[in-house]
């Protein structure tokens, strides 16, 4: 019986490894389109979720000779709102929202791309108001890096 376990699982583990799954934006990846670089990021607001795009978009800003270079100008804004309550009145579910206009330019400042991308999230109200906090912060990072990789596949396609 353990070497039909055993056996099983070593075969999934050959087919898993060999089955030449890179992850979509892998440096990798980014090496081979190095023709690609963002100059800057422009935000039209003032708020805590722009260090977070600014700190996961860093990586794709790079100065190499020749490459296409692109701006990106976005104006993101965060809509948090009660889904349901209990009898009491308390909430019980919330919603998160995060809209980003999005507007990606090229050398010339000409318009290459414009779109709302918008991500939403619902979650459950928690006892502790710092395990809610921390929730709040990785479904925020998770919405982000779903805006980004949006953004980045447009510019990879541009």
């Amino acid at each position: 019986m353990r070497k039909k376990i055993f056996a099983s699982l070593f075969s999934l583990l050959v087919i898993l490894t060999s089955c030449g799954y890179e992850p979509i934006f892998s440096s990798k990846s980014i090496k081979n389109n190095s023709n690609i670089s963002i100059n800057k990021i422009l935000f039209e607001n003032d708020n805590n979720i722009n260090n977070v795009f600014i700190r996961k978009l860093k990586f794709f800003q790079k100065n190499n000779a020749g490459s296409k270079n692109f701006n990106i100008i976005l104006d993101v804004t965060k809509n948090k709102k009660i889904v349901s309550k209990n009898k009491l009145g308390d909430p019980e579910t919330y919603n998160i929202e995060i809209i980003a206009n999005t507007s990606i330019t090229n050398d010339k400042n000409e318009v290459v791309y414009s779109s709302d991308i918008k991500n939403n999230k619902n979650y459950n109200n928690l006892e502790n108001k710092f395990d809610l906090r921390q929730e709040e912060k990785i479904i925020i990072n998770n919405l982000v890096d779903e805006i980004i990789n949006e953004i980045i596949s447009k510019i990879f396609s541009i």
